[in-house]
Formats: C-alpha cells, sequence, structure tokens
C-alpha cells in the first residue's frame, strides 16, 4: 500500500489534496470503534450546487448543508464486507465552518465523517434533545479516540 498517494479534487474555487492512505486509515479506524473492520462506507465530497440539489431531494430543504447520510437499505454483504450506506460531504461549507471554528480543513471534514457514520449505524440527533445529547457525545469520543490513537488528522487541505 503507497502511503504518498493523493487525490486532487477541485471544489469550486478550491482545490482539495486528499492523502487517500491516511483518510482510509481513520475511517477504518473509526468503523472498528463502532463495528467491526469488516464494514465499507463510501464518502463522497462535494461543491455546495450538488449539496443543495440533494438536500432538497432527499430532505426537502433548499440550502447546502455540510453532510449527508444514506444508509444501506440492503441487509446482506457484499463478499466479505458489510455495506453500511454512503456519505455526503459538502466541502465548501466544510471549509466555511473550519474557518468559523478556528480549526484545520481535516479536522473539520473528520467531524462531518464521524457524524455521517454515526447517523449511518442508526442514531438521530433530530428525534429529540437526549438523542442530541447521545450522539454528540459518542462522536466527541470518536474524535478524541483519534487524536489519542493517531494523532491530530491532516490528511486533507484546501488551497483556495
Amino acid at each position: 500500500m503507497k502511503t504518498s498517494f493523493k487525490a486532487n479534487i477541485f471544489v469550486d474555487n478550491s482545490q482539495m489534496k486528499i492523502k487517500v492512505v491516511e483518510l482510509k486509515t481513520r475511517v477504518k479506524f473509526i468503523l472498528s470503534l463502532l463495528c467491526n473492520f469488516s464494514t465499507e462506507v463510501s464518502i463522497k465530497f462535494c461543491d455546495k450546487i450538488e449539496m443543495q440539489q440533494a438536500n432538497s431531494s432527499y430532505r426537502k430543504k433548499n440550502y447546502a448543508t455540510d453532510v449527508l447520510s444514506f444508509p444501506n437499505t440492503t441487509l446482506h454483504s457484499e463478499g466479505n464486507y458489510f455495506y453500511l450506506g454512503d456519505i455526503l460531504i459538502c466541502a465548501p461549507v466544510c471549509l466555511e465552518q473550519a474557518k468559523k471554528a478556528k480549526v484545520t480543513f481535516s479536522q473539520e471534514l473528520e467531524k462531518m465523517i464521524i457524524h455521517g457514520i454515526v447517523h449511518l449505524k442508526g442514531l438521530d440527533h433530530d428525534r429529540n434533545s437526549s438523542a442530541w445529547r447521545v450522539m454528540n457525545s459518542l462522536e466527541t469520543i470518536l474524535q478524541k479516540e483519534l487524536v489519542k490513537n493517531l494523532q491530530k488528522p491532516s490528511w486533507c487541505s484546501a488551497v483556495p
């Protein structure tokens, strides 16, 4: 496995540079804490137009949100792996949120990946305030465990 493989993705007027192997390692770690080692998830980064269309189509909300999750509705596995579902992340919205929160782009994207995976596992913060607290607590614990075991995320950067 190459450790220096990178993907360059253009979103709006920014270029995202992604260290794919590092991202995969971190996602596998998250999944190992929540599921097991034979679970897969798909992550797609998009622009505001695509996210607004998806959010409007699936949630009837006409704006670009940061992350959407689409759980796999079939219960069978693909070969040796169980497919958990898809996560759609709006890179420009996350870049704006990272700047406001004064965190790195990698930290914000990783927060959205964790949020998306937790949704794929069936948790939903919109149910009630108790569900929101449980989901928020779990996400915070997952973020802390990632940093403790794999250090702060640095798998992505955005260049305007």
